[in-house]
């Protein structure tokens, strides 16, 4: 089980460390975003995509508590759009991509073993600032292992 615990906390680290490279960053200091009047409009062709809030949980959360937050995350429509859940299917599939460069690490995953998550991208008009906040509230959430604010695309399948 310790195991597992440390093969969970590594794909988020390496998630996190991908993703703050992929974004230009340092992974000290907030990657540069494009200044457009919203996160939510379309850019022109070659444009990053919108950054996406990305709400982590252990494999082995209950349904009740990955549903209280996604209620919780479609209350907000100002904020956000229609989140996505992320199961353990799909969450392998990104960690696929985002560390094919480890095979290593992915050799010792499962669905059953990578961190799930909720995911939804910013409503029209708000800004990386809001976005950030949001991830900040939805850290105290004791179910929740990470909230982070994603600057890399991945297509997520609902697991609906």
């Amino acid at each position: 089980m310790r195991f597992v615990a440390v093969a969970g906390a590594i794909l988020v680290a390496g998630v996190l460390a991908v993703v703050a490279f992929a974004a230009g960053s340092d992974g000290d200091s907030p990657p540069v975003e494009p200044d457009p009047p919203s996160l939510a409009q379309p850019g022109a062709r070659g444009e990053p995509a919108p950054p996406t809030l990305v709400v982590f949980f252990d494999p082995s959360v209950s349904d009740v508590e990955t549903e209280r937050v996604g209620v919780e995350l479609a209350a907000i429509p100002e904020l956000l759009d229609p989140p996505v859940f992320c199961d353990g299917r799909c969450s392998l599939a990104e960690a696929q991509v985002l560390l094919a460069s480890d095979p290593q690490l992915l050799a010792v995953m499962d669905e059953s073993t990578v961190p799930i998550s909720w995911q939804a991208e910013p409503a029209d008009g708000v800004t990386l600032e809001d976005l950030s906040l949001v991830a900040d509230s939805f850290r105290e959430f004791p179910a929740v292992r990470d909230a982070v604010v994603r600057h890399t695309a991945l297509p997520v399948e609902s697991s609906d």
